[in-house]
């Protein structure tokens, strides 16, 4: 008898391997969103180059994301600075486009990332938790550090 979630339970030496039909389509969705995130970088630098925004009729490129793209306030700033701040910094844009260095973690270097440093940053990224490279960040410039947030498994 099947189980309603088609599950495929694959027995291999010591560990098991579940496969889920939802779990295989979140695991695709989640590659193509990563290479779509990537994509939307690369375009929005051409927009903003070419200042096809004010074309369209938006005073700023960040109006332009926002409510053009309809992307969220938190989005749209992350895209534009990872953007900007790639196309100023060669090694970062590559990290991102070969996929090594995630958008999430090239917005926390944008602050303190420079052509002197970018070698040893994107390094410490690409290993490092949000936290720890938040705290990376901090070491490089205090003004930059992220206030201390509750776990969201911390009790009350």
């Amino acid at each position: 008898m099947k189980s309603p979630m088609n599950v495929i339970i694959e027995k291999n030496n010591k560990d098991f391997s579940i496969s889920y039909p939802l779990h295989n389509k979140a695991l695709e969705l989640a590659k193509d969103f990563k290479r779509l995130e990537i994509e939307l970088v690369d375009i929005i630098q051409k927009i903003d180059a070419a200042k096809i925004f004010r074309k369209l009729g938006f005073a700023s490129l960040y109006e332009y994301v926002n409510q053009g793209l309809g992307l969220s306030e938190s989005v749209s700033y992350s895209l534009i600075n990872v953007s900007r701040k790639s196309m100023a910094i060669p090694e970062l844009k590559s990290a991102i486009q070969q996929g090594s260095l995630s958008i999430s973690q090239a917005k926390r270097i944008t602050s303190v990332i420079t052509n002197v440093n970018a070698s040893t940053l994107i390094a410490k990224a690409k290993v490092m938790t949000q936290k720890e490279i938040e705290k990376e960040v901090a070491k490089i410039n205090p003004k930059a550090a992220v206030p201390e947030r509750a776990s969201v498994y911390q009790r009350r």
